[in-house]
């Protein structure tokens, strides 16, 4: 059905200059509720046929009426495919200041869904939205990290961590890190810190990946990385989650494994 929809819009696209199927059916789309998930396949056949400048001039809010999509799991992978089109046809017109325009445009909305009280729409977010962020440019990883920790979530107090910001960044980092965005001098210790001694088993998890775990074995450690790990592996030992211990193991033997690779890496070059 999307593939006669298409050509339905091709069609009309060269019989009438105005485009009008195409604007008729835009407005039908973006006036249907968005929890109805038929509504998002034409959606995105329009994007990807004609970009998102109809659909943002008609509905301004539209990427905002797509959190609440996101505390809904059934509805998260299809939502997050017309998002990910969005942001790529809207920051295509700008090719020569993305940074700009992300600051400018996207980030104060990506913030706020960032730090949603909904742990699912959190969740999903942190999975299908944010990775479209920082693969469009490494410096975006800094610029987002910094919106986050400066965040007013509470009562309109800023405060440097708290249960929603620390979670959010750690998951950022360690996603940036695997893909290797970053490095991990290019990291702020002062999250890493607090992120490795936190509570939360899941925070802590992640805090151990986003040091150990890298997109190369052949990455090397640095002082700072094994200086954590010996200080904290101790303090990690004897817990009480199955979870946690599986990616403490897998962590432990990866971090093994880039110092065996350093090691070889070192006796060739002598």
């Amino acid at each position: 059905m999307l593939q006669v929809f298409q050509l339905m819009l091709r069609i009309d696209g060269l019989i009438n200059p105005n485009a009008k199927l195409l604007k008729l059916s835009c407005n039908h789309l973006l006036s249907t509720s968005a929890y109805i998930k038929g509504k998002y396949g034409p959606l995105l056949v329009i994007i990807e046929q004609c970009g998102s400048t109809l659909i943002l001039q008609q509905a301004p809010k539209f990427i905002d009426s797509l959190v609440p999509c996101l505390a809904l799991n059934h509805l998260a992978p299809v939502v997050s495919r017309v998002y990910r089109a969005v942001i790529r046809s809207l920051l295509s017109n700008h090719a020569e200041d993305v940074l700009c325009v992300w600051k400018a445009k996207i980030a104060p909305d990506l913030v706020n869904a960032i730090v949603s009280s909904n742990q699912v729409a959190r969740k999903n977010i942190l999975q299908y939205w944010v990775p479209v962020h920082l693969d469009l440019d490494r410096r975006i990883f800094a610029l987002l990290v910094h919106s986050i920790a400066s965040h007013k979530t509470i009562k309109g107090c800023e405060q440097k961590l708290d249960s929603v910001r620390l979670p959010c960044i750690i998951d950022i980092m360690k996603l940036a890190r695997c893909k290797g965005i970053v490095r991990f001098e290019d990291m702020d210790k002062f999250f890493l810190r607090h992120g490795i001694k936190a509570a939360d088993n899941h925070v802590r998890a992640n805090a151990f990946l986003s040091i150990c775990k890298t997109n190369k074995l052949s990455t090397l450690i640095t002082n700072v990385e094994f200086l954590m790990i010996r200080e904290n592996l101790p303090l990690n030992m004897n817990i009480d989650c199955a979870s946690f211990r599986q990616d403490l193991v897998f962590c432990i033997n990866f971090f093994i494994r880039r110092a065996l690779c350093s090691l070889a890496s070192s006796v060739k070059k002598v």
